[in-house]
């Protein structure tokens, strides 16, 4: 396994580069993080880009923490001599110790690294990235930890901390700098399974430091199709919002808007009939897609979205304040993204391969129910450059 690379400008188009890391004498590199050291505390220079990953030895299968940095702006990655800088199986007693979460925490100038160990997640500290030492340990939540602070209802002078595992499963809560308390239950913000029976969204991590402040995630896509040239995939970019509900504080996930770069064609119907719209989306094709609609469904009725005549999510009146919602659908290669009310349904759904016209379809459960809106856009590749889909 080697830690693959790629840049974008806008998140959605991306130039492939070499491999950043390869295999070495500690073994794989798997998962981890990337953090600019913009005061030098590691003595690799100024702005350093360091990648704190977890090595796995096939054959003692011994997991620990490993650093490499780029002074070239993340051309080529140079392995620190002093690794690895966490070794923690014995003290554990589990060789389960990966995927450190590595950031800057400025209220008390150090470095603080999430790290699943065991049972749950590890908080350690340190100053200088090489030397850290255990502070805590939350008994919770598997793999591939990200950790970050979000705006409740975008209040910047409000914010809560959001800890989050493999899965999107999250809790919400305060952190002092070297241990988390959990202010909420365990939390889910999406739902959805492969034909395994394993939630299709994995190993989501998130980008810190965006230019605009924005908590944009990527999350692996474990949805691997027969008889495609790749073995799995990553899904669209969603924003991370946190918003009060009638439940309380809840995480939600919505596309970015950069994704209206790959509109190609859009066609926008003020209010129709299902038939009309089902007319309208058979003429659209099968993909890929960006559909956006508005509903009124009436009391216990229900909405189904299917593709291929297959039902892969189902929307209850009962979900929707007044029976009045918004919904959203990316169909891509193999599978469907939903978001339900901005969010507070996300919906990945693994749907077969198809070269014919006829894909998505709605269903509505009664005759008062109606669609108030949609617009159907029709999406270039985004493997092709920007300016190649406009040619």
């Amino acid at each position: 396994m080697y830690w693959g690379h790629a840049v974008s400008k806008d998140l959605i188009h991306w130039q492939e580069m070499a491999p950043a890391l390869m295999l070495d004498q500690l073994g794989s590199p798997w998962s981890g993080t990337s953090v600019v050291d913009r005061n030098n505390t590691g003595g690799w220079g100024k702005d350093a880009l360091v990648l704190v990953y977890t090595a796995f030895d096939r054959n003692t299968q011994k997991q620990v923490q490993c650093i490499a940095y780029s002074t070239d702006n993340g051309v080529t990655f140079t392995r620190y001599a002093g690794n690895p800088i966490v070794d923690s199986n014995r003290e554990v007693g589990s060789n389960d110790t990966r995927y450190p979460k590595v950031f800057w925490y400025e209220p008390t100038k150090h470095w603080v690294m999430v790290l699943f160990e065991k049972d749950g997640m590890s908080f350690y500290t340190s100053t200088d990235l090489k030397a850290w030492t255990r502070k805590s340990h939350f008994k919770s939540l598997h793999e591939c930890p990200d950790f970050f602070e979000l705006p409740v209802d975008g209040d910047t002078r409000h914010l809560k901390w959001i800890l989050h595992g493999g899965s999107s499963s999250y809790f919400i809560g305060s952190f002092d700098g070297e241990s988390f308390s959990p202010e909420s239950a365990e939390l889910r913000y999406a739902e959805g399974a492969n034909v395994h029976g394993d939630d299709a969204l994995y190993a989501a991590q998130s980008f810190a430091e965006m230019p605009d402040g924005r908590r944009v995630q990527m999350a692996w896509g474990r949805i691997q199709p027969e008889g495609m040239p790749f073995s799995q995939m990553m899904l669209f970019p969603t924003e991370f919002k946190l918003v009060t509900t009638r439940d309380g504080l809840r995480m939600r996930a919505t596309p970015i808007e950069e994704i209206e770069g790959l509109h190609r064609k859009t066609q926008t119907w003020p209010s129709l009939t299902a038939a009309d719209a089902n007319q309208a989306l058979d003429r659209a094709g099968s993909g890929p897609l960006d559909v956006r609609l508005e509903v009124t469904l009436e009391k216990d009725s229900e909405l189904a979205i299917r593709y291929q005549g297959k039902t892969i999510a189902t929307i209850d009146s009962a979900e929707l304040e007044n029976g009045r919602g918004s919904l959203e659908v990316l169909i891509d290669k193999a599978v469907a993204e939903i978001f339900v009310d901005a969010g507070a349904r996300y919906i990945v759904r693994e749907i077969p391969i198809t070269t014919g016209d006829h894909g998505l379809e709605l269903g509505l459960g009664k005759n008062m129910s109606a669609i108030n809106r949609l617009e159907i856009c029709q999406m270039k590749s985004m493997w092709k450059t920007p300016e190649a889909n406009q040619r």
